[in-house]
């Protein structure tokens, strides 16, 4: 019946035209043409057979798309693509894409703007909403982030076990032990309840995003059980941490921002309105709060990174957290930190007593970040010996024990300039997107070994190939009275 079906259709398509009608198919490989080809040929003697590379030009071009495609065939500066090209230089449409593969072509930089206001309110809306993630790549390249977050185009992705999974699964049993468990509940629990803990959580995490285990591959148990290993190490870690520390865990995958943010900004009419999610938020006598934030890869904070709009997104959660009106309004901001929520099973080859995998294991997953430079603040977090650094928090004390000078810590000064410099950003970001100004412009990351273009997806679309023209030079410092303009 389906046969039948199919070979209505495909008679009933041969029938519509009423000029012209070309049937295509494969001759490479050694591949047979479709028995319709045959039938046809008997029904229909006077066929004609063509290859398609044999065929002019004006076979094609039967509208001005089809005729850019066809140029496009045979090469834009071929002389059916130089003749092409000359029918269709009062269109401009066509004649700015002939321009730009000019730019590719001889290696010009291509200048990416959308100068006309209103296409591009009609692309991001009168209020475009902006994530933390979102802004930093914004600041990384905005062509990037104009592709990405704009026209949304992104590349197929095969479903496969990777960070991201991992991630979302080491979250989801942060989630499910903190909010069932309060701090006092949780420091007691013992090594085979956290285990139950985690493996309830990771079941659930699996049924809910790969229906369950059932028929699948060998690597699919390896991944979940070694899944399953590292959050253990990662929650007994954290529980000993907390043992030693006065601050509680106040928030737990906590949303953040909307319409009534104070993260959002605006700029010539436009406005950007800022959410998020914080992963977890502890508190000190009511009065301090610190933003901890899970990471899966190596994630390591510097100072500098913030003056190029890079790791400012804790910082934003604290302000948000801590305005006036907000969730933990009125409290005063201890610190951001980096938690990291993957270790090494055996660290490397070297490590071979007990001692030295599990102090490999312990420094992978020393968190980092910026903290308040208040000694008793930083003593509520962990007690650190004179002239020792923490174990948990970037911190060393000296001799005497006041702070180390290689410690990251700023006074509430230092976190208020921070909170002015990423909202200045936001209101550059806003200006520039509804302007139309998305330069192909990747930053140049510090002490990185690859640039932003190698791994870029949109590079074929963003035509510049020289990253020595168009990178951004990585800024050491920032200029506090910058505005955006």
């Amino acid at each position: 019946m389906r046969i039948a079906e199919e070979r209505f259709n495909a008679f009933k398509a041969m029938c519509s035209p009423s000029a012209k009608l070309y049937l295509t198919y494969s001759v490479s490989g050694g591949q047979s043409c479709s028995p319709y080809i045959a039938k046809l040929k008997n029904l229909i003697p006077c066929l004609k057979e063509i290859e398609i590379a044999k065929l002019d030009a004006d076979e094609f071009a039967f509208s001005e798309s089809s005729a850019y495609q066809t140029a496009a065939r045979y090469g834009l500066y071929s002389r059916e693509g130089v003749t092409i090209r000359k029918l269709l230089s009062e269109n401009e449409v066509y004649s700015d894409k002939f321009d730009y593969i000019d730019n590719v072509r001889f290696g010009y930089a291509a200048d990416h703007s959308i100068p006309d206001r209103s296409a591009n309110e009609q692309l991001y809306g009168n209020k475009m909403r902006v994530s933390a993630t979102s802004f930093e790549e914004y600041s990384k390249c905005p062509f990037r982030f104009f592709v990405s977050y704009g026209l949304k185009l992104s590349r197929p992705k095969k479903t496969q076990l990777n960070s991201l999974y991992w991630g979302n699964a080491v979250h989801a049993c942060m989630e499910r032990v903190f909010k069932k468990y309060a701090k006092a509940e949780f420091i007691k629990l013992t090594d085979k309840q956290l285990e139950d803990e985690i493996i309830s959580a990771v079941n659930e995490f699996c049924e809910t995003e790969f229906k369950g285990g059932f028929s699948k591959k060998a690597d699919f148990d390896v991944f979940i059980g070694r899944l399953k290993a590292n959050t253990l190490r990662v929650l007994k870690r954290i529980r000993t941490e907390m043992h030693g520390s006065q601050f509680v865990p106040e928030l737990i995958e906590y949303n953040i921002g909307g319409e009534n943010s104070a993260l959002n900004v605006s700029a010539d009419g436009h406005s950007l309105i800022f959410y998020g999610k914080v992963d977890r938020a502890d508190v000190y006598k009511n009065y301090y709060v610190r933003v901890l934030d899970y990471k899966t890869g190596t994630k390591e904070f510097k100072i500098d990174q913030l003056y190029n709009g890079i790791n400012l997104q804790m910082f934003l959660y604290l302000y948000e957290l801590t305005r006036e009106g907000g969730r933990l309004g009125g409290m005063k901001p201890a610190g951001v930190l980096y938690v990291p929520v993957i270790s090494p099973d055996n660290a490397d080859g070297r490590y071979v007593t007990q001692e030295e995998i599990q102090g490999q294991i312990n420094k992978s997953l020393c968190m980092n970040g910026m903290l308040l430079n208040d000694a008793d603040v930083l003593r509520a977090m962990e007690q650190i010996d004179a002239g020792t650094s923490g174990k948990y928090i970037p911190i060393k004390l000296k001799a005497d024990s006041t702070i180390g000078a290689n410690s990251n810590v700023t006074d509430e000064e230092g976190f208020e300039k921070i909170k002015q410099m990423a909202m200045d950003e936001l209101v550059q970001m806003c200006s520039d997107l509804y302007s139309g100004r998305i330069p192909a412009a990747p930053l140049e990351i510090k002490g990185s070994s690859f640039t932003l273009c190698e791994s870029c997806d949109y590079q074929d679309l963003c035509a510049n190939f020289d990253y020595e023209k168009i990178k951004r030079e990585w800024r050491d410092s920032y200029d506090m009275d910058k505005t955006a303009e």
